[in-house]
C-alpha cells in the first residue's frame, strides 16, 4: 500500500480503500510493477474508464454512517451496561463509563470505530470487541509491543489479528497496556 499512497501522493497511513475502476477485459492484460503490484495502466488500454478513490477511514466512516449507527448504539449499550465502573481518562476529564454523557461517549465510540477501520478491521463482532478494548484497557492500547506485533501481522486478515491479540497477549501485557494509559489515544 506504501507504494500504491506514494505513487499518488499520499502517506499510507491516511488511506483506507483503494479503488481502481477498469474495464475487466484490459485488467487482466495490465502488467505490474514492483514489489506492491501497483498497475502501470498506458494510455493504449485506457479503451474506457479508470478512477482511483483514495478514503480515509474518517471518510469511509462518514459515508457509511447510516451503516455503522446501529454498531455505535450496541457499543454504547453494552460498556454502559456492561463495563459502567470502568474509569474512562479523557484529556478533560477522569470518570466512569456510567457518568460519561451520551455525546462524549458517542464521540469516543465513533474515535474508536475510526480507529479499528484504520487498522483494516471490518467485522461488526471485531469492530465492537476492538472498541471496548479501547474502554476496558486503554485508548492507545495499539502502542503496546506485544500489540503491534500482533495488529501488523500481515499474515493474518485484520479482523483474526485483532482475535489472535485479544486471545494471545498475556495478563503481563494487559496490565502493561494499562499502565501506559493515554487520554491523548483517543485523539487516533
Amino acid at each position: 500500500m506504501a507504494g500504491i499512497a506514494a505513487g499518488y501522493g499520499c502517506d499510507a497511513a491516511t488511506i483506507s480503500t483503494l479503488v481502481l475502476v477498469i474495464c475487466p477485459e484490459h485488467a487482466r492484460a495490465l502488467p505490474s510493477s514492483g514489489r506492491d503490484r501497483t498497475l502501470k495502466v498506458p494510455r493504449s488500454r485506457l479503451c474506457c474508464f479508470a478512477l482511483v478513490i483514495l478514503f480515509r477511514a474518517d471518510q469511509v466512516l462518514s459515508i457509511c454512517e447510516p451503516n455503522y449507527t446501529a454498531l455505535i448504539e450496541h457499543v454504547c449499550r453494552h460498556l454502559r451496561e456492561l463495563h459502567g465502573h470502568v474509569t474512562v481518562t479523557c484529556p478533560d476529564e477522569t470518570t466512569t463509563i456510567a457518568a460519561l454523557s451520551d455525546p462524549v461517549l458517542h464521540e469516543l465510540v465513533r474515535k474508536s470505530l475510526v480507529c479499528a477501520l484504520d487498522h483494516g478491521i471490518a467485522e461488526a463482532p471485531v469492530l465492537s470487541a476492538f472498541i471496548v478494548t479501547r474502554f476496558v484497557a486503554a485508548p492507545n492500547f495499539t502502542e503496546h509491543p506485544a500489540a503491534r506485533t500482533w495488529l501488523e501481522d500481515a499474515s493474518m486478515r485484520p479482523d483474526d489479528r485483532v482475535r489472535q491479540l485479544v486471545q494471545r497477549l498475556t495478563p503481563r501485557d494487559w496490565r502493561d497496556i494499562r499502565r501506559s494509559y493515554r487520554a491523548e489515544g483517543w485523539q487516533s
